[in-house]
């Protein structure tokens, strides 16, 4: 008689990163144009690349993300990350035009006020800037972000490339969980506005998009006057920025992102005391200004409210005009 066969043994218990690599690979799956066996190698070979504490320090950061309304650091495997993908989908003639403005900012505070056409536009920027002489730039940015950024894992994953600080929204630009009342935002504001002035404080440059949320459209919409909440430090520059392709890249009715040619551009810095200034420092001029500076980097057709010269913005027209001749 043989000997008798060992008894078969039990698989091994999958581990939690093991688990967290399935679960990025899916969620990478909706930004990637590979196939899920081809994202799954990808994610499998990034996380054994960075080692199993960086893996288990990510896998932390995706899951507590957002659970307050303090300041969230940047990961730096979600920016790795994030820029892997993002050159997987920028289409060929993808770039950035006046990134030379980032150079005049260097060691300066400066709030940088764009258009909002998707969930990804901060990634965006991010990797198109990372392919110049400024990359060291994308290290000091922090963004605004409505609490929809966290209620989905794609998006925290998505986030956790650059500094964030949830910002409470009205009903009139969230939808769904992020939905608060008037009360409660207005209890939050301080804390997030004190939050913000302390990231200037510390050197970041802070990013905000003035529309509030995204548009449903590629038009600009008019500018929240509560955006000028944002620019107490009158030392402080502003910078627009506007970027147009996105909505093809992740389009409002989709959840999977879409391989498009996205173009980015930054205006010159303007002193914020002189936007201020120009403004009377009233809250709803000062927002329409913005809209204006951010619309002149854009073609026609993404311009929106800021297209024309209504009677109502002849004199944010004005103000704009002189501020960036």
């Amino acid at each position: 008689m043989g000997s008798p066969s060992e008894p078969e043994r039990a698989p091994a218990p999958e581990t939690d990163l093991a688990a967290f690599s399935r679960e990025l690979a899916e969620v990478l799956s909706e930004w990637s144009p590979g196939g899920a066996v081809e994202v799954q190698a990808l994610v499998d070979k990034f996380l054994s690349d960075a080692g199993q504490q960086a893996g288990e320090e990510l896998m932390t950061r995706v899951a507590t993300t957002g659970q307050d309304w303090s300041y969230s650091p940047p990961d730096p495997l979600g920016r790795q990350l994030s820029r892997i993908v993002m050159s997987m989908i920028l289409k060929e003639g993808s770039g950035i035009d006046g990134v030379d403005s980032l150079g005049k900012l260097a060691d300066k505070p400066a709030v940088l006020v764009g258009n909002h056409l998707s969930y990804i536009d901060v990634n965006v920027l991010d990797y198109l800037i990372s392919l110049t002489e400024y990359e060291a730039s994308t290290r000091t940015l922090t963004t605004l972000v409505g609490p929809k950024v966290f209620t989905e894992l794609t998006r925290r994953v998505a986030s956790l490339c650059f500094g964030t600080i949830k910002l409470p929204q009205s009903r009139s630009r969230a939808s769904g969980e992020a939905v608060m009342n008037a009360r409660e935002v207005a209890g939050l504001a301080p804390r997030v506005i004190e939050a913000s002035a302390q990231r200037l404080a510390l050197g970041d440059h802070l990013l905000i998009f003035p529309e509030g949320a995204r548009t449903r459209a590629s038009g600009l919409q008019r500018c929240l006057a509560a955006v000028a909440r944002y620019l107490t430090r009158e030392d402080a520059y502003l910078l627009a920025f506007a970027q147009t392709g996105c909505e093809a890249l992740f389009p409002v009715d989709s959840e999977r992102v879409h391989p498009a040619r996205v173009q980015a551009r930054l205006g010159r810095p303007i002193p914020i005391r002189d936007l201020l200034d120009a403004c009377g420092r009233r809250r709803q001029r000062v927002a329409d200004v913005i809209g204006f500076l951010i619309a002149d980097l854009l073609p026609s057709d993404y311009r929106g409210v800021y297209r024309e010269t209504s009677d109502e913005l002849r004199e944010a027209r004005a103000s704009a005009q002189a501020l960036s001749p």
